[in-house]
């Protein structure tokens, strides 16, 4: 029984599991639409493909006080290194309404804006700014189904924005 994370850490390190073999090709490629993907397809008009462009999670992180991380490297890494970050929908004439294509974007798709600094009495606003802009670089019709902006803040840590389609 395990009632920390370092606790599930140290457990994790002593009975170390080997990693699964990888799938043939990857994992990228046609991926079986998840039931989220088929209610959407039931909201959006046929004539609008894009009307849930921006169906999708966010959240805002603290960055390091020190600033010692480079938020575009580690998002970059993070998106190439997963394939449903760069997932795709792509329209289909068969029973399913789209294809969702694992790795079907370019992870260099993914831009990290940078808002201008605040200071901690603006920053809900610059966030809320931020995450708007976000939405409207979504386009899983391309792969680009991660948004990013780094707001930084002038009395306080920085904050990173994220925005993630539901389709990833």
């Amino acid at each position: 029984d395990h009632r920390t994370v370092r606790a599930i850490a140290v457990a994790a390190r002593a009975q170390a599991v080997p990693p699964l073999d990888e799938y043939t090709g990857g994992a990228v490629g046609p991926v079986a639409p998840p039931p989220t993907l088929r209610w959407m397809a039931d909201l959006v008009p046929a004539d609008d493909p894009h009307a849930v462009d921006d169906f999708s999670q966010s959240m805002v992180f603290a960055l390091p006080v020190d600033g010692a991380v480079d938020v575009a490297a580690v998002v970059g890494a993070v998106v190439a290194h997963h394939p449903m970050l760069t997932a795709a929908l792509h329209p289909t004439d068969g029973d399913e309404r789209w294809q969702l294509v694992a790795g079907a974007g370019d992870p260099d798709d993914v831009v990290v804006h940078v808002a201008d600094p605040v200071t901690t009495t603006a920053l809900a606003e610059a966030i809320s700014r931020a995450h708007g802009d976000l939405l409207t670089d979504l386009d899983p019709s391309r792969g680009r189904v991660v948004g990013a902006a780094h707001v930084p803040v002038t009395d306080g840590p920085d904050r990173l924005v994220l925005a993630v389609h539901h389709i990833a």
